[in-house]
């Protein structure tokens, strides 16, 4: 339910605002860096990147970022919502369990996120997003971003519900007579 989608925008508006402030501050005794908003902000890396350095940084940044968490949260969701849709599934909560520890925990994907980091931003954006997630608000967003994501998908959900009907209309002109049932999502 939450980490990806909303995280994901969320590094992208970092990175805007942290070239933002790299593009308008001025260095500090160490050219490697500027002051931005009272953090120390890295405009340029002290050595060149490797692909270890740069794998480095990205899983500095999943933890900072609160990925751990974050996906263990959403683990514990989509077990939750597997037991409570399919209830004749709970005699094997034990054997999804053992599956997930092994295969979609944090410890067993996080190599693979770290890959995608790389994939996405060079090793300078990644010091400059773990940067911000190193600063009292970068904490803070870390600790309050999930609530603000699931009770936007609550709005989103009740956006929704508030014009189903409108929504069933739009269908039934695209195909007249095959009128949808749209069961509300669950609680």
């Amino acid at each position: 339910m939450y980490g990806r989608p909303m995280r994901s925008g969320f590094l992208v508006l970092v990175v805007l605002v942290g070239t933002a402030c790299t593009k308008s501050s001025q260095p500090i005794a160490n050219a490697a860096s500027a002051q931005c908003g009272g953090m120390v902000w890295p405009t340029k890396l002290e050595k060149p990147s490797t692909p270890a350095s740069h794998r480095e940084v990205a899983i500095r940044l999943l933890e900072a970022s609160g990925v751990r968490v974050g996906y263990a949260q959403m683990l514990e969701i989509s077990l939750t919502s597997i037991l409570k849709t399919n209830p004749a599934m709970a005699k094997f909560e034990g054997v999804f369990r053992e599956f997930f520890a092994k295969y979609a925990s944090y410890d067993a994907i996080a190599g693979d996120f770290a890959e995608l980091y790389m994939r996405v931003f060079d090793e300078l954006q990644l010091r400059q997003i773990e940067a911000f997630y190193l600063t009292p608000t970068g904490r803070a967003a870390v600790t309050e971003l999930p609530r603000i994501i699931q009770e936007g998908s609550k709005i989103g959900e009740r956006k929704v519900q508030e014009h189903q009907k409108e929504l069933i209309d739009m269908l039934m002109k695209v195909q007249p007579g095959a009128a949808p049932t749209i069961a509300p999502p669950s609680p």
